[in-house]
C-alpha cells in the first residue's frame, strides 16, 4: 500500500501540473476527485474487503467538486448497525486512511452514521449528504439510509436554513456579484448558490433544467487556479492574488474578474429564480400546515400548535398567511412558546391567521385597548408586538451585544415583552402587577417549566423598574446599583431587564428614547452589572467617606483642591469625577470673592449640557429655586442636579445641573443668556419674578403633587409624581424652600403622563421624618 501512495502522490503532482499548463474547472476536479476514490477503494480493498459497510463521499466530494486545496469528507454507514465488528472495521479504515492522506497533504473528515441516524440528523450533515456518492463498500447500506433520510427529510426546515445562510454570507461576502474581490463559493451567485438550486430541485423535484454550466466552469476554473497559485484553500479572489491567477489562466487581471462578475449575476439570477420556485412548491410546513402556491394551507383537524409552527415556518419562507379556522385543541405547548418568541414577524403572521387570539386570549382583550396616558402612540397590544420588533432589531445592534451574551435563554424575555402591559386591563390596580399574574397563568397554560415562568413573570412584574430607578436616582451614589442588584440578584436577569427596558421605553413613540434616558439606563445598567454578586453590608456614614476622599485625592493635587475635597460633604465627593475637582477648586475661589460663577460643559454622548453654579450660599434655602426659576424661564429641560455647600466656614453652593435644549446640548447662545440672568437673578429675588413673568411663566403657581412618598436617612429621599410641566423642578424646590428644607440632589423625569421627581433633602439642625413632610406636604405644601 505504500507503493501505492507513492504512485498516488505523483499522480496529484502531475494534475497539479497540468492545472497549471491546461487549467479547467470541472474536468480537473473530477480527476481529482477520481484519483480521491481511487486511493480510498484501494485502502477498503485492503482493510475490510466484503464488509458491510457503505464509504460515502458528501459535499463537494460527492459532487466530484474537489479543487486542489479542497478537503474530504467521507461518511461511514454499516448495513447493520447492531455488529460489533463493523466498528473495529471502520476504526481501522478510517487510521489507515487518514495515514494514508497525510502523506499526501490532503486533509480528511469522517463521520460513522446508522441508518436510525437519518431523522435527527443536524443541518449540516443533513445537507452535505444530498450530494452522498457511494466510494467503496456496500451499496445496500447508503440506499437504505437514503430511503430513511428522504422519509423524514424536513423539507420547509431545509429551506428556511438555507434561505437564512445565503442571507447571512451575501450580507457578510456583499450581495451583488460586482464586487472587486469576489468570494467565489459564498459570495452572491457564487458556487454555493448553484448548489443551494440543486439540492432545492432534488428536495422539491422543481424540474428547473437551468443552464449555467458555463459560468460554473468558469468560478470552478478560477477557484481551481486560485488554490494552486495560494497553496492553500482560499476562495476569495483578492486583488494581490488576481494577476497571479490571470497569469496561469493567460488572461488581463481586469478580464478575469470581469469574467468571474458576469458568471456570478447569471448563477445570482438563477438562485433568484430557484427561490422563486421552491416557495410555490408543495411541502407540509407543519404536521397541520402545507405550502402551496406561495400560500399556507390549515387542516381543520390541526391544533393550535401545529398551526402556529406552520405559520411561523411560513413566515420565515415569505409565504402568504390568510386567516384560518383551526381546532381550539392546544396541542404540544412546548411549541406554541417557541412560536410566540420568533419575534415580529411572527407574531404579525399568528395575528393575521387569528392565531395569536386564540393562543393568548389575554393578549387578544389589549389589542384594541387605548392607553390611560398621553404618551403611548399605540393601542396597548400593538405598542407590546413593537416591543417584540425592537428586541428583534437590538438583537442585530452591536451595541447590545454584551447584554445579549448574558441572556442563555431569550424565551422569557420574549413572552415578558409580549405580556409586559396586558395588566393594563385593569385600570384601577398597578398594570406591572396584574400583568404579573396574567404572565403567570399563561406560562402555566403553557406548561413552561418553573424557571421560565418565574423569570417571565419576574420580568413582567418589575418591566418599569430599571427605567424608574434610572430617571428618579442619584446615579453618582451607589445605592442605586446596590438597589437593582438586590433586585436582580443574577447577570441574565439584569440583561434581560435591561433589554425589555430599552425595547420598551424606544416603542411608546417618536422621541421618547432620548439621549438623556439612555444615557442614564447605560450607566446605571453598567453600575449594577458590577455591582452584582458584592456583598452589601450597613453603611457607616465615616466609612463612606474616608472611600470618598480616597478615590479623589492623589499626590498631584494641589492645595487649593485639598481644601476642596475637605470642605465638600461626602455625596458630593462620591459623585464628583476626579477630574472636574481642580475645576471646582478655582469655582470656589472665585466665589469667595464675591463673584457668581456659570459654566457650561456639553456631554455629546447624552446631548446634554452641565451648568455649574458657584456662589456664596443665601443665609436660607431657596437659592437652588432660584437658579431652577432661571432654567424654567429659558425652557430649558432639567434631568438631574447635585447641590452641595461647603461645611467649613462661610458656606458656598456648588450646584452641577444636567440640561438640554429640545433634546439637544444648550446652543451657545441660548448659555451665555441663561449666565447673565443667573448672576442677575441669584442675588435678587425680585428679579427672578420679573424674568418669570417677561417669558410668559407664573412664578407664584402652586405646584400640584398627585402623590409623595418619603423614606428617612441621612439625607432624606421625596419622591414625588405632579401633572407634567417643565417648571416642576422649579415649583417643588420653592416649596421645599419655603418648609426650610435644603436639596442635595434630584432626579427628574417624564413618564406615563406625568412628571417624576426625586429629591434628596435634609433639614439644617435637624431630621426629617416621615411624619414631618406627610404633615407638611398634605395640602400641596405651604
Amino acid at each position: 500500500m505504500i507503493a501505492a501512495m507513492e504512485g498516488f502522490k505523483q499522480q496529484r503532482g502531475d494534475l497539479f501540473a497540468d492545472l497549471r499548463a491546461n487549467p479547467s474547472g470541472e474536468k480537473w476536479c473530477k480527476g481529482h476527485t477520481a484519483l480521491a476514490d481511487a486511493a480510498v477503494q484501494g485502502i477498503y480493498d485492503d482493510i475490510i474487503a466484503g464488509a458491510p459497510v457503505a464509504v460515502v463521499a458528501v459535499g463537494g466530494y460527492g459532487r466530484q467538486e474537489v479543487a486542489p486545496r479542497s478537503d474530504l469528507d467521507l461518511t461511514f454507514i454499516p448495513l447493520d448497525e447492531h455488529d460489533p465488528k463493523n466498528d473495529e472495521a471502520v476504526r481501522a479504515l478510517f487510521k489507515r486512511i487518514i495515514d494514508a492522506f497525510e502523506a499526501l497533504e490532503w486533509p480528511v473528515s469522517y463521520a460513522y452514521r446508522l441508518i436510525s441516524d437519518a431523522p435527527a440528523l443536524d443541518d449540516k450533515t443533513r445537507t452535505g449528504l444530498l450530494d452522498a456518492r457511494l466510494v467503496a463498500g456496500e451499496q445496500d447500506a447508503l440506499d437504505r439510509f437514503l430511503e430513511s433520510y428522504w422519509a423524514s427529510f424536513p423539507t420547509a426546515e431545509f429551506l428556511i436554513s438555507k434561505f437564512k445562510e445565503r442571507a447571512d454570507r451575501r450580507r457578510r461576502w456583499h450581495d451583488t456579484p460586482r464586487v472587486v474581490e469576489f468570494h467565489l463559493q459564498e459570495g452572491a451567485g457564487g458556487l454555493r448558490e448553484i448548489q443551494c438550486a440543486q439540492w432545492f430541485d432534488v428536495a422539491l423535484g422543481l424540474g428547473l433544467q437551468a443552464d449555467t454550466s458555463v459560468a460554473r466552469e468558469t468560478l470552478l476554473q478560477v477557484r481551481n487556479v486560485l488554490h494552486l497559485v495560494t497553496g492553500r484553500k482560499e476562495d476569495r479572489l483578492l486583488r494581490t492574488r488576481s494577476s497571479e491567477v490571470a497569469n496561469v489562466l493567460n488572461a488581463d487581471p481586469n478580464d478575469v474578474r470581469e469574467l468571474v462578475m458576469a458568471a456570478g449575476e447569471e448563477i445570482a439570477r438563477e438562485w433568484d429564480r430557484a427561490v422563486y420556485h421552491a416557495c410555490r412548491a408543495t411541502f407540509q410546513l407543519s404536521a397541520g400546515v402545507r405550502a402551496k402556491d406561495g400560500k399556507c394551507f390549515f387542516r381543520a383537524e390541526a391544533s393550535l400548535a401545529e398551526a402556529a409552527v406552520g405559520v411561523c415556518r411560513a413566515t420565515e419562507l415569505g409565504l402568504r398567511v390568510e386567516r384560518a379556522a383551526i381546532s381550539p385543541d392546544l396541542g404540544d405547548a412546548a411549541l406554541i412558546t417557541d412560536c410566540l418568541a420568533a419575534g415580529i414577524s411572527a407574531l404579525r403572521s399568528l395575528d393575521r391567521a387569528g392565531l395569536l387570539d386564540a393562543l393568548l386570549p389575554e393578549f387578544a382583550a389589549s389589542k384594541h385597548l387605548l392607553p390611560r396616558d398621553s404618551v403611548h402612540e399605540f393601542s396597548v397590544g400593538e405598542h407590546s408586538i413593537r416591543v417584540v420588533g425592537a428586541l428583534d432589531l437590538m438583537r442585530a445592534d452591536k451595541e447590545f451585544d454584551a447584554a445579549w451574551g448574558d441572556v442563555a435563554n431569550q424565551r422569557p424575555l420574549y413572552l415578558a415583552a409580549l405580556a409586559h402591559d396586558l395588566g393594563k386591563v385593569d385600570p384601577d390596580k398597578p398594570h406591572s402587577e396584574v400583568g404579573a399574574n396574567l404572565a403567570d397563568a399563561i406560562c402555566s397554560r403553557l406548561r413552561m417549566g418553573d424557571a421560565e415562568r418565574l423569570t417571565t413573570v419576574w420580568l413582567v412584574r418589575h418591566h418599569l423598574t430599571l427605567a424608574q430607578i434610572a430617571r428618579t436616582h442619584d446615579l453618582g451614589q451607589p445605592g442605586a446599583a446596590l438597589e437593582l442588584a438586590r433586585l436582580c440578584e443574577r447577570q441574565d436577569r439584569l440583561a434581560m431587564l435591561y433589554l425589555l427596558t430599552v425595547a420598551d421605553v424606544s416603542s411608546v413613540a417618536e422621541g421618547v428614547w432620548s439621549p438623556q434616558m439612555a444615557s442614564a439606563i447605560n450607566e446605571l445598567y453598567a453600575q449594577t452589572k458590577t455591582a452584582i454578586g458584592l456583598e452589601v453590608t450597613p453603611a457607616d456614614p465615616a466609612v463612606y467617606r474616608s472611600a470618598a476622599i480616597r478615590r479623589v485625592q492623589s499626590a498631584s493635587i494641589g492645595k487649593d483642591t485639598e481644601a476642596l475635597i475637605e470642605s465638600m460633604p461626602t455625596h458630593y465627593l462620591l459623585a464628583t469625577p476626579k477630574e472636574s475637582l481642580p475645576l471646582h477648586a478655582d469655582y470656589l475661589s472665585r466665589a469667595r470673592s464675591g463673584g457668581t460663577v456659570v459654566e457650561f460643559h456639553n456631554n455629546l454622548e447624552s446631548r446634554t449640557t452641565d451648568i455649574t453654579v458657584c456662589r456664596l450660599d443665601l443665609p436660607e434655602p431657596g437659592l437652588l429655586s432660584r437658579i431652577l426659576g432661571v432654567v424654567y424661564a429659558f425652557d430649558v429641560a432639567l434631568h438631574g442636579l447635585r447641590a452641595a455647600s461647603t461645611t467649613h466656614g462661610e458656606p458656598i453652593a456648588l450646584d452641577v445641573l444636567a440640561t438640554s435644549f429640545q433634546r439637544e446640548a444648550l446652543p451657545a447662545s441660548l448659555s451665555s443668556f441663561v449666565a447673565a440672568a443667573m448672576r442677575e437673578c441669584l442675588g435678587e429675588p425680585g428679579k427672578l419674578d420679573e424674568l418669570l413673568r417677561e417669558h410668559g411663566k407664573d412664578p407664584d403657581q402652586r405646584q400640584e403633587m398627585l402623590t409623595h412618598r418619603f423614606f428617612e436617612g441621612d439625607l432624606g429621599i421625596l419622591e414625588v409624581e405632579t401633572p407634567p410641566g417643565r417648571g416642576m423642578p422649579f415649583r417643588v424646590t420653592k416649596t421645599l424652600a419655603e418648609l426650610g428644607w435644603n436639596v442635595h440632589v434630584a432626579r427628574i423625569g417624564q413618564w406615563g403622563g406625568r412628571a417624576v421627581g426625586r429629591f434628596y433633602l435634609d433639614l439644617p439642625g435637624g431630621v426629617l421624618t416621615s411624619g414631618m413632610v406627610d404633615s407638611a406636604l398634605a395640602g400641596g405644601g405651604p
